[in-house]
């Protein structure tokens, strides 16, 4: 079986939907699953204190240092509950139903061939930056919340041109670059500034390349 994604959301408000679970599940089987009591602690209260201060970054009185904490309080809380889930949720007495209910991938248990990736990636936003700078933001068609490049593959191939119009033949994508995380800034010389990128993206798994996404364009600024 293959694992697709981070486990993690990448939205805020679909990350503590998903750490309600999470904390729920390991009070209600964290002795059954030996997971020490102060790990679970641990856990919970990252989860409590990004919450309170993810409720006051939306509120009308939000400042940049309640946004900033926010951020923190955030990542701690990602980072408890990955070191949890590395040292204790490899332990066999959790079967894959028990990681799944926690919204984990299950364990693998046939090993993920490695050969044409089956997905493809969606180019959702291309954002012009000035100075001949775009960026680029995707995830795989399987898991919309997620920026991850999928379990499995290496990274995503970008094919692009640009000129006076958006591009609609493949084959005219004449320049390709290899990424391995979204988003992602596109440097373009500055004789690019005006013209109209193109762009398209499919994954690659070793020197395999998957099936290409639609053509997206933006004017360069």
């Amino acid at each position: 079986m293959s694992k697709q994604g981070d486990y993690l959301p990448g939205q805020e408000r679909s990350l503590i939907d998903w750490g309600d679970n999470f904390v729920a599940e390991i009070t209600a089987h964290g002795t059954e699953w030996e997971i020490p009591a102060a790990e679970v602690s641990g856990v919970t209260t990252a989860l409590a204190a990004f919450k309170t201060l993810h409720a006051q970054a939306a509120s009308p009185e939000r400042s940049r240092v309640i946004v900033e904490e926010k951020n923190e309080a955030r990542d701690a809380f990602k980072a408890k509950v990955r070191a949890m889930v590395k040292f204790r949720f490899e332990n066999p007495i959790i079967s894959n139903a028990d990681r799944v209910r926690c919204g984990l991938h299950p364990r693998d248990t046939v090993k993920t061939p490695s050969g044409e990736p089956s997905t493809v990636p969606v180019l959702e936003e291309l954002k012009s930056l000035g100075n001949a700078r775009v960026e680029i933001r995707a995830h795989d068609e399987n898991t919309p919340d997620s920026r991850a490049i999928p379990y499995g593959y290496n990274g995503c191939v970008l094919k692009y041109a640009w000129g006076k119009d958006p591009i609609t033949d493949r084959d005219a994508l004449t320049l390709s670059k290899l990424i391995t995380r979204f988003p992602y800034t596109l440097d373009l010389p500055p004789e690019a500034s005006g013209s109209v990128l193109s762009i398209t993206a499919c994954w690659q798994n070793r020197d395999l390349m998957g099936r290409p996404s639609g053509i997206e364009s933006v004017v360069i600024s």
